[in-house]
């Protein structure tokens, strides 16, 4: 005995592509029915924008780099004006101590001294600012480059891509189109037609004589007939197929 059921023919997958950013559709790269790659643009929208986060992005990162090499810059300053002093201070310490100078030289001298020491304490302090300011700026260069990541980011974003192998469905948004990620509508559909599976359901009753005389649905399963499948022109397709799985 044959059946026949009204039956449904799907690819493996059905992908909706959605933009993940809002913008118009600047360009469109495909065509409805065109098969397409994993990875391949299919749109892509305004980039303007995006385009000047990034050169904002990086002109940051620019002036971060050059308050870092400033801040390296006062540093060296800072160590020469400390070691300065520090000789100075040193000079003047060992003429004081071996009595080489008379007293209006050691007056001289310790007035020498004591101006070496403050300069000693203005270039620890300066050697101390630059730190902070190296650091800080050291900082700003990382924010700024976490700004240019996400702006180039973002700019990505801009080119729609396919996410899989497969043919392109129907194409609603043309070129000029608002989209944004909550459009009630995909701006298209991948399907995976790698692998053609056919749909069709069979009534309750069939399932149950099916189950009880193959001991459960799984028996049922590996003991179906081959299946044909007849077109809408009446013609058999000329390959048959093998049922392998269920709904529940």
């Amino acid at each position: 005995l044959k059946t026949t059921y009204p039956a449904t023919i799907k690819g493996v997958q059905d992908v909706e592509v959605r933009p993940k950013i809002s913008g118009f559709i600047t360009k469109l790269y495909v065509h409805e029915g065109q098969a397409v790659r994993a990875g391949q643009v299919l749109f892509e929208l305004d980039n303007a924008t995006y385009q000047a986060a990034v050169r904002a992005a990086q002109a940051q990162i620019n002036q971060a780099e050059a308050s870092v090499r400033s801040a390296q810059a006062g540093i060296q300053t800072a160590n020469a004006s400390l070691n300065s002093a520090q000789l100075t201070y040193n000079n003047s310490q060992n003429l004081y101590n071996n009595k080489v100078i008379g007293e209006y030289e050691l007056q001289t001298a310790r007035n020498s001294y004591q101006t070496a020491q403050a300069g000693v304490r203005q270039a620890q302090s300066s050697v101390s600012s630059a730190n902070a300011g190296l650091k800080q700026a050291e900082a700003a260069v990382a924010a700024a480059k976490a700004q240019l990541a996400t702006a180039k980011e973002n700019l990505s974003f801009c080119y729609v891509k396919s996410p899989a192998n497969g043919v392109v469905g129907n194409l609603p948004y043309k070129v000029g189109a608002l989209v944004s990620p909550s459009s009630a509508q995909p701006v298209t559909t991948v399907s995976d037609i790698s692998t053609i599976e056919v749909y069709f359901s069979m009534s309750e009753s069939d399932i149950l004589n099916l189950t009880r005389s193959n001991n459960g649905l799984a028996g049922a399963i590996n003991s179906f007939p081959a299946l044909s499948l007849q077109l809408t022109d009446g013609s058999i397709y000329n390959h048959e197929g093998k049922v392998v799985k269920t709904s529940g």
